[in-house]
């Protein structure tokens, strides 16, 4: 194909309508935002990409044989095609655009629900919250924050939009755990929608361990999209850049998106064992995000976080995470210290970076003096004061962490997962030495 000329940037943002909302696109706006450092008193500023506010909605409905189902919905993600497995299209717990930055009451959030679902040939017969706090999406370059639910719905008469995808609940871990390890080819979700369906497994928990687990099967092929050409427009910040595309979709229809490009990151949870309890506690420590700073909820753009950062060119992840460790919370750790609970998958809608998620066990003997580099001191201001958390805690009520981004919530019930596990596992094998030696 030959490339085409981009139009004016003022007239190339494209949303669609019926339910279809392409966000990779940027919003016009840049704006830069001035700000003082919590921790020095100087006065700051960076830009920073000003994005809708979300509600993210489970559709639940029952099936043919009586049992629960939930709807993934193809979403156009034009920055994934560069990424080897991934067409261009996400498989999304679905979004609407909410139209205010303030808090809205939650009647009307369910209004502008319900007018989405409605657009997906669909009838919400009830709505509950499930979480109920505003959850910054993106920690770094975007003031996004989403809310989270869960709908039921009924089709209308005839079928419901041809981009859902209705799966039995009964396949809802193996799809997790799928998306855990990086995905499959065309079958990619967000950490957006990774955290969405944590939180739909725990709310269905006690229900998923009645019900047989079965593998997850996609219900009908994902159809990809064809770039036609893309290139930089705009520098930012070191943080990321703007790029420009323009892509095909699966009729031959050409459409023009932009996105910010940035490098892969990772978070890691940090856990130092309380040996009284024989439990785990987590490290958090307070970080100022200058995309959240004018935001009344979140307090001055102060966030709870764990260690996270992005990755430079010619590190692994592990070295990311090992140099991260010690640079934003003072713990040596070496590889062997690391478990990789999640592979890389897209971290934000509106960005071309992969996440990962490690959790890391620390010894409280080998912390030193945190070592920021300048960057960090002067924009981000990492404090050094460090709150203990019992992990189990924290997995059990998520606003006991709030406010926090998405990737350390999601990290927060992942690494408690794997700990239960290992727990299951240790206990099993001591019964098994013990009954050993009874035999003896």
């Amino acid at each position: 194909m030959e490339e085409e000329k981009l139009p004016n940037r003022e007239n190339k943002y494209i949303n669609p309508g019926n339910g279809w909302y392409d966000f990779t696109t940027v919003p016009e706006e840049e704006a830069q935002v001035n700000y003082i450092n919590y921790i020095t008193g100087q006065k700051n500023n960076q830009k920073v990409i000003t994005n809708t506010d979300i509600a993210i909605s489970h559709l639940i409905r029952k099936g043919k044989n009586g049992e629960k189902e939930f709807a993934l919905i193809e979403t156009i993600v034009p920055s994934t095609i560069k990424r080897e497995g991934y067409n261009g299209i996400l498989l999304e717990v679905p979004f609407f655009a909410l139209p205010s930055k303030d808090k809205l009451p939650y009647e009307e959030i369910v209004e502008i629900i319900d007018r989405g679902i409605l657009d997906l040939n669909l009838y919400m017969e009830g709505n509950l919250t499930l979480d109920g706090e505003k959850t910054p999406i993106q920690q770094s370059f975007s003031d996004q924050c989403g809310q989270f639910f869960v709908s039921a719905v009924s089709d209308r008469k005839g079928e419901s939009d041809s981009r859902l995808h209705w799966i039995p609940i009964s396949e809802l871990k193996s799809y997790i755990n799928l998306q855990l390890n990086g995905g499959a080819d065309n079958i990619h979700s967000s950490l957006q929608s990774l955290y969405a369906l944590k939180l739909l497994q725990n709310k269905y928990d006690k229900e998923l361990s009645l019900i047989p687990e079965q593998d997850f099967k996609i219900d009908k092929p994902v159809k990809g999209i064809q770039v036609v050409s893309q290139f930089q427009t705009v520098k930012n910040s070191p943080r990321f850049t703007i790029e420009d595309v323009v892509y095909a979709d699966e009729t031959g229809k050409k459409e023009y998106s932009t996105y910010a490009g940035s490098r892969d990151s990772m978070a890691v949870i940090l856990l130092v064992k309380d040996e009284k309890k024989g439990e785990y506690n987590l490290i958090l420590s307070k970080q100022q995000r200058s995309p959240f700073v004018e935001n009344k909820e979140l307090n001055n753009g102060i966030l709870n976080e764990v260690v996270g950062g992005m990755v430079e060119k010619g590190q692994s992840l592990y070295d990311t995470a090992i140099a991260e460790s010690e640079q934003e919370q003072g713990y040596k750790l070496s590889k062997e210290d690391l478990v990789l609970l999640a592979k890389p998958f897209i971290a934000s809608l509106s960005a071309e970076e992969f996440g990962a998620i490690f959790v890391g066990f620390a010894n409280p003997q080998n912390r030193e003096e945190m070592k920021l580099d300048k960057d960090e001191n002067s924009t981000e201001a990492i404090s050094g004061e460090q709150e203990y958390v019992s992990l189990s805690e924290a997995a059990s009520n998520l606003e006991r962490i709030s406010p926090a981004p998405i990737a350390t919530k999601l990290a927060v019930l992942l690494a408690n997962d794997y700990v239960q596990e290992r727990k299951k596992e240790q206990d099993k094998a001591k019964k098994d030495e013990s009954r050993e030696q009874e035999v003896r």
